[in-house]
């Protein structure tokens, strides 16, 4: 008898403690973006967030910045020769630690000017840079800092002085189709 009612008194206690912290939980607050604000699609294929509080959002379709309150599309100028993003179709997306932004599509890699507010091509279908191939893997930093792109079953690193990639790894088991 004593061994149940303690039972039950230490259930009283835990849901009663258990509303108390309810009380205390912090306060979400969601506001849906207009279809005005909308995105360049509703395809999502990455997102990431820049130091400056930008965030990223990639698609099938374009890139799009939103800064809290509105978002702006950036899409490629297919055609022209004049700098933006290699392609619409976003495949990957890279904030290194100097907080550049890395736009990987089918067509190659463009990297962000912050000040200009636009895209320049790295590796394009145009200009290679170094790799065999436009289409990018992934992009990502290794543990000594320096910028990594697979492209098929290789590694290309960076030269930051050439802003040429040299292969650094080749996988003799064929394409590289993920990097931890």
């Amino acid at each position: 008898f004593v061994k149940g009612t303690l039972i039950y008194l230490l259930a009283i206690v835990l849901a009663l403690s258990g509303v108390n912290s309810l009380a205390h939980a912090p306060e979400f607050n969601f506001s849906r973006i207009s279809s005005y604000n909308s995105l360049s699609s509703l395809f999502v294929t990455k997102m990431v967030q820049e130091a400056d509080g930008y965030i990223w959002i990639g698609t099938v379709d374009g890139l799009n910045r939103f800064d809290g309150m509105d978002i702006k599309a950036y899409r490629s100028r297919e055609g022209l020769n004049t700098p933006g993003l290699a392609g619409n179709q976003i495949d990957d997306l890279f904030v290194d630690s100097s907080n550049r932004l890395w736009v990987a599509s089918p067509y190659g890699i463009s990297l962000y000017n912050a000040e200009q507010d636009r895209f320049n091509g790295v590796i394009t279908t145009y200009e290679l840079a170094g790799v065999p191939d436009a289409v990018i893997n992934r992009i990502f930093q290794d543990t000594e800092g320096r910028l990594v792109v697979s492209v098929a079953n290789a590694l290309y690193c960076l030269n930051e002085e050439t802003f040429l990639f040299e292969q650094i790894f080749s996988s003799p088991l064929g394409d590289i189709s993920a990097i931890d």
